[in-house]
């Protein structure tokens, strides 16, 4: 993120996803937020893509055993709609335990919406959490 912001890159990158595509950046700037069931994050950012949704989170510097299971989280928006946990993946490691995850939801934000609801899920219930489900401990994400 640096890198780009340093070249002048990230206006020219923003006009991109404003204008020439249909991403919807939802969630900036970087904000962390202890998320309940999962511990301290870094969210950098929130994408809306015409058929998901991407959470693009830092694990803090921990120590190698830092290291959480991005599959556990969860995501509601606040029109009362349930994103499923489709796909994510996760880099970095080493003495300082920084990983930086993307983690993405089945279906886009519904017009309207104004905030993404995020928490995280304990082992047991995590194939069998349903949007039916009572809203657990969480943290909210504004969208702009």
């Amino acid at each position: 993120m640096g890198c780009v912001d340093s070249t002048g890159l990230g206006d020219d990158i923003e006009k991109w996803l404003a204008s020439g595509t249909d991403v919807r950046r939802l969630a900036a700037p970087a904000s962390t937020f202890n998320v309940p069931g999962l511990g301290p994050l870094l969210v950098i950012t929130v994408v809306g893509w015409p058929d998901s949704i991407t959470v693009l989170t830092v694990e803090p510097g921990m120590g190698i055993q830092a290291k959480h299971s991005n599959a556990r989280l969860a995501l509601r928006d606040d029109l009362g709609g349930f994103h499923k946990f489709r796909q994510g993946g996760g880099g970095g490691g080493g003495p300082f335990g920084r990983m930086i995850y993307n983690s993405t939801f089945d279906g886009p934000v519904p017009e309207g919406a104004r905030a993404l609801h995020l928490y995280g899920l304990p082992n047991a219930s995590l194939y069998r959490h349903t949007g039916d489900d009572p809203l657990p401990p969480h943290v909210t994400i504004a969208l702009d």
